[in-house]
């Protein structure tokens, strides 16, 4: 099949692990024999940055083991057909082009261009809903809540990462059938059969953006209340975003500072690492599409503590305790720690769970889907 990815999600030269289950996902379409052409975007209008041009890039140049080139379309693409008529366009004449069979996007928004091409020419699109496109942002703008049941609704299928996500879509007004439940994949070159060291304190470790919707304030008063049960444990902190220096500060303040290894954003290998040393992974979100770095935790053995919050409990799975939001929510999310400190998980079953999730499975799902969909029921030009 020819494959047309459409999306903002993947690799870029000042991100390289943006979209990184993308990366993946092409990865595995090139070996399973599909070709894949890759289309991404950039506003030239950033209200934080002003103009900015960017040019078409290949992901080995970024450092990734994949001849694969990224065009870069320069334009404008907020949700208002007269804005998009320009990416629109120019995405018909590289549909037409590649002949494509399909077009599939991630993320809702991204899929404007695509639902505007469907509308005046019979071009199949798909759309991955992942997480903020679905449960944070259509409820909180009227405008985009508009136009992302428009997509939803023409979509040819719609995926969502966790079945969380069809239920706030549900709640948006969404009552096609025509959708599937299908999450991101683990890497198994990469978080399977790692050696695992002896630790002789435990090590409690969060990764994720420092961010207030992934509970990352929570932090501090959480070790702190972990430090109280058990005193010799120690601390991963994997990650940047908004809140890194308040909870340095807070860290230093409750004075655990020096339990309390702060690591910046590191490379999938670095993080598989890190993972390795890991008694427990916490995850105290307030909010997540699914989850994926639960299962990417649990493919290294590693156990997670999470909130019930959103799709972590569908990632988390019987790999770990959810922990239900309300009052003294850091006092008994600390308890559920020492409580799986105390009865552990069996390691081999951590594994065979997050085999469940290799790419090869994902993406042979998601081509059954593109199977599906009726051939020559478009025009090209």
């Amino acid at each position: 099949m020819n494959i047309l990815y459409f999306t903002n999600l993947i690799p870029r030269p000042n991100h390289p692990t943006n979209g990184i289950f993308n990366y993946h996902r092409v990865k595995e379409l090139l070996r399973k024999g599909h070709t894949v052409d890759i289309v991404t975007y950039n506003n030239i209008f950033d209200r934080r940055t002003g103009f900015s041009f960017k040019s078409s890039y290949n992901l080995n140049q970024i450092g990734f083991d994949l001849d694969q080139k990224i065009q870069v379309i320069n334009g404008l693409i907020y949700p208002s057909k007269k804005i998009c008529l320009n990416i629109d366009r120019r995405l018909n004449k590289i549909f037409s082009e590649k002949q494509s069979d399909l077009i599939h996007s991630h993320v809702v928004l991204d899929a404007y261009a695509p639902y505007l091409l469907s509308q005046k020419k019979r071009i199949p699109y798909i759309v991955t809903v992942h997480g903020s496109d679905i449960h944070t942002h259509p409820f909180n703008s009227k405008n985009i809540r508009n136009v992302t049941i428009k997509i939803l609704a023409n979509a040819t299928h719609t995926i969502f990462v966790s079945e969380y996500l069809l239920h706030k879509a549900r709640d948006l007004g969404y009552t096609k059938k025509n959708f599937s439940i299908i999450p991101n994949g683990v890497d198994q070159a990469l978080f399977f059969n790692k050696e695992r060291p002896c630790n002789n304190a435990p090590v409690i470790g969060f990764a994720g953006n420092l961010q207030y919707v992934k509970g990352a304030d929570r932090l501090p008063k959480l070790f702190s209340e972990i430090k109280k049960l058990k005193p010799q444990t120690n601390f991963f902190i994997i990650g940047d975003g908004p809140l890194k220096f308040k909870i340095d500060r807070e860290l230093n303040i409750l004075g655990i500072k020096n339990k309390v290894n702060l690591i910046s954003n590191v490379s999938q290998e670095k993080l598989a690492s890190y993972f390795n040393q890991m008694d427990i992974l916490v995850l105290p979100s307030r909010n997540e599409g699914f989850g994926c770095v639960a299962l990417e935790a649990q493919a290294c053995g590693t156990p997670v503590v999470g909130s019930s919050n959103g799709g972590l409990p569908e990632a988390i799975g019987k790999g770990g305790i959810v922990v239900n939001e309300g009052a003294n929510f850091e006092k008994r999310f600390a308890k559920k720690v020492m409580e799986l400190l105390s009865n552990p998980i069996p390691r081999f079953g951590l594994i065979e769970r997050a085999k469940d999730y290799s790419w090869s499975e994902i993406v042979e799902q998601e081509l059954s889907i593109y199977k599906k969909i009726p051939k020559n029921k478009y025009s090209y030009g």
